[in-house]
C-alpha cells in the first residue's frame, strides 16, 4: 500500500517548472583614465570661434564590456533634451544621427574604443553627452532608454565656444562664467 502511495504521489507532484533566464547584465562602464580619455569625462573644453583647427573636437573613450560577445551601441547627443518622449510620430527628439555600434570583441581586455569627431560653432555652452548600451537602445518613446534596464554607461562633457579674439561681438554667450551661464546644464 505504501509503495501504492508512492507512485500515486510522484504522479502528482509535477516537476518544477523551467523558466527561460536572460544571461547575467554586465552593463558596459565608460573609462576615465589619463592618457587613453580625450576630452576627459566632465571636462569643459574650451574653443575658440572661427578656428576650425580647435572647432574640431575628437573624442576618443575608452569602454569596458564584460560581455566579449556584445554589440555595444552608443549615441552622442549635443545639446538634447533628455526627457524628449516621442509623441503623435514626431521625431523631432529622437537624435539618432550619431547613433553607432561596435562590433562583438574576443579581446580578453574587453576593452574598446569609441571615437567620434564634432566640429562646435555656436557661441556658449554647448553639453555633450554619450550613452552606452550592450542591449540596444529603444528606437521609440525616450532614446536614452536601452532595451534592458541598467545596461547603460553614461558620461558628459561641456564645449564652450568663445567670440574671436578681438571680436565685438556682443553675444558672448556667458564667456565669463561658460558653466553657470550654461543653458544645458542638468543638475
Amino acid at each position: 500500500m505504501v509503495a501504492a502511495l508512492a507512485t500515486v504521489a510522484g504522479c502528482l507532484i509535477p516537476s518544477a517548472p523551467e523558466f527561460a533566464t536572460e544571461p547575467p547584465l554586465s552593463p558596459p562602464q565608460i573609462v576615465d583614465a589619463p592618457g587613453l580619455t580625450r576630452p576627459r569625462v566632465g571636462n569643459i573644453v574650451l574653443v575658440e570661434q572661427g578656428n576650425a583647427q580647435s572647432e574640431l573636437i575628437e573624442f576618443n573613450i575608452p569602454v569596458d564590456d564584460l560581455g566579449v560577445d556584445e554589440t555595444l551601441q552608443f549615441n552622442f547627443f549635443v545639446n538634447g533634451d533628455r526627457d524628449c518622449v516621442q509623441s503623435n510620430g514626431a521625431s523631432d527628439c529622437a537624435q539618432t544621427e550619431n547613433l553607432r555600434e561596435l562590433p562583438p570583441s574576443s579581446d580578453r581586455a574587453r576593452r574598446r574604443f569609441i571615437t567620434w569627431s564634432r566640429s562646435f560653432r555656436q557661441l556658449g555652452c554647448n553639453r555633450v553627452e554619450l550613452y552606452v548600451t550592450s542591449s540596444r537602445f529603444l528606437l521609440n518613446g525616450n532614446f536614452h532608454t536601452p532595451a534592458r534596464d541598467g545596461d547603460l554607461a553614461f558620461a558628459s562633457w561641456w564645449v564652450f565656444v568663445r567670440a574671436p579674439a578681438g571680436s565685438t561681438s556682443t553675444s558672448d554667450a556667458g564667456t565669463g562664467d561658460s558653466v553657470e551661464r550654461c543653458p544645458y546644464i542638468v543638475p
